[in-house]
């Protein structure tokens, strides 16, 4: 069987004669150094053969704070990404968006989710320590432009088929 490689964002695609993409990568997590709203975030990940992150636990939580530091994009007074859940399917119950599992962890700050002006559908995680926003979880409107945090799961996606 003959494959063609490609590399793609760090990640290393097989295109393979059945004509199915392959991709693996030797990190767990990306932040992107562009900001889109939530839905070019999301296809932008699915694009990488990633997911928007899911963040389960608490650990997780720090895990990521951890790769949000060391990327070339955080600053200390200001950080916000895009994560991968939201209550478009029904407000009120924020699910993720690559499982279709509900949340059952998010650091939300005190008085969130609030949907503000009927508007919050799409979820970030914050760091605005002057405003008191310290790696909060918040839903915001999901055209607003952001970083984005997407996940490698498998390690081996795949990722379409053409």
């Amino acid at each position: 069987m003959k494959s063609t490689i490609l590399i793609v964002a760090g990640l290393f695609c097989v295109f393979a004669v059945a004509q199915r993409i392959h991709c693996t990568s030797p990190v767990r997590y990306y932040v992107s150094d562009f900001r889109a709203n939530w839905y070019r975030a999301t296809e932008y990940c699915f694009y990488m053969g990633m997911q928007p992150v899911i963040v389960e636990t608490a650990e997780e939580h720090n895990k990521v704070i951890e790769v949000v530091k060391d990327s070339n994009v955080f600053t200390n007074d200001s950080f916000i990404a895009w994560i991968g859940a939201s209550d478009l399917g029904e407000e009120g119950i924020f699910v993720w968006h690559a499982t279709g599992t509900r949340v059952r962890y998010a650091n939300w700050r005190p008085g969130q989710p609030d949907n503000d002006k009927n508007q919050e559908d799409c979820v970030t995680l914050m760091n605005m320590p002057a405003a008191g926003w310290e790696w909060h979880a918040n839903d915001e409107p999901c055209w607003n432009s952001h970083y984005f945090i997407c996940e490698n799961v498998d390690m081996r996606t795949q990722i379409g088929t053409f």
